[in-house]
């Protein structure tokens, strides 16, 4: 091989490695490519730094990119068909709450949300959408102290994913001072490596332009246990308010299986996990999604003609990107949800 072909394959393999490592380790921040700035944006700030932000309501957009801006919310601000601050006579209130699984980022018809497809299960019961992009568990119980209390639910899933498990919400990529080149913003986005460089170096200014100021209170208003913290929470509201809880654990999709929400690899998905030993301790329900994704992946490999052409479970039940749910991944979601909730609610 020519000297010159031999040492660029050694950099490109040399910048493989160094990504797979800064991946595995994990020490670049992650971002939410969506922003409160972006023009026509469904985002706005929100005085409460526990929070951070939260989606404007009445939205219209015929244009939406269903990720920084989507075709319809409600009065209330939320991902979903109109409420009624009072609950139908007879009928329960569920209240599904979560993040960008949950509000159904990637898909534009509300029918094809999770929270749509269980309420249409669900005969007198109401199903409110209460999940907002990059949310993590203390963030999301706040957001039901402040808004879903009033609205008197009967039960609250809980939809747990694994980002999760960062202590803040939102790290949002705000519009930058500065523009930087699209191949620049592109790597930020995409490339934990090139991420954490340009942090370290605020290249472009990257690191200071990224509000940093409302993060760090956001960071401090939250503190350094979300998960704990938010589960403690729910469980002084459920007393309060008298409803129950169910926590349902999102999976995450590879070309190569169905795997729980660990907080790493190395986490042994066999014991309990610490949401599970957290949903214990407070005595919620809480079930794990993944087998029935693995049973109903299993079954259609056995049934399709050819097995070496059905598509893997992140392209089945994935918008692609191994979390968020597409139209059959929210249905069958729906369909694993119904018969748990149905026990919640009787």
């Amino acid at each position: 091989m020519h000297p010159i072909l031999l040492t660029i394959a050694s950099v490109l393999l040399s910048l493989v490695v160094a990504e797979a490592l800064v991946q595995k380790f994990s020490p670049a921040p992650e971002v939410f490519d969506f922003s409160t700035s972006t023009r026509g944006s469904s985002f706005e700030r929100s005085d409460n730094p526990m929070l951070g932000y939260v989606m404007k309501p009445n939205v219209r957009n015929e244009q939406a990119d269903c990720h920084d801006t989507f075709p319809y919310t409600n009065a209330y601000g939320f991902r979903d068909v109109e409420w009624s601050a009072e609950k139908i006579i007879g009928t329960k209130r569920v209240l599904l709450l979560g993040d960008s699984v949950v509000a159904g980022h990637g898909v534009c018809d509300l029918n094809d949300t999770i929270a749509r497809k269980l309420d249409a299960r669900l005969d007198g019961v109401e199903v409110l959408n209460f999940g907002i992009g990059g949310y993590c568990t203390r963030g999301e119980v706040e957001l039901l102290k402040e808004r879903g209390i009033a609205l008197n639910p009967d039960a609250v899933v809980l939809v747990f994913v694994n980002n999760d498990y960062i202590n803040s919400n939102g790290k949002i990529l705000k519009s930058f001072t500065s523009p930087p080149p699209v191949l620049i913003r592109w790597l930020f986005l995409n490339s934990d490596l090139a991420r954490l460089a340009l942090l370290r170096l605020d290249l472009y200014g990257l690191r200071s332009s990224l509000d940093a100021p409302s993060l760090e209170q956001n960071r401090a208003a939250i503190g350094d246990n979300n998960i704990e913290t938010g589960m403690s929470l729910l469980s002084e509201l459920s007393k309060q308010h008298n409803f129950k809880v169910l926590v349902a654990l999102w999976p995450f999709f590879q070309d190569s299986g169905i795997r729980e929400p660990t907080r790493s690899p190395l986490e042994d998905a066999s014991s309990p996990l610490l949401i599970e030993e957290l949903a214990t301790r407070y005595g919620f329900s809480s079930i794990r999604l993944a087998p029935s994704f693995r049973a109903d992946f299993a079954i259609r490999r056995t049934t399709h003609k050819s097995k070496s052409s059905i598509a893997s479970p992140r392209w089945m039940y994935t918008i692609k990107d191994g979390t968020h749910p597409s139209p059959l991944g929210a249905e069958l979601a729906a369909n694993f949800l119904e018969a748990p909730v149905q026990r919640l609610i009787r």
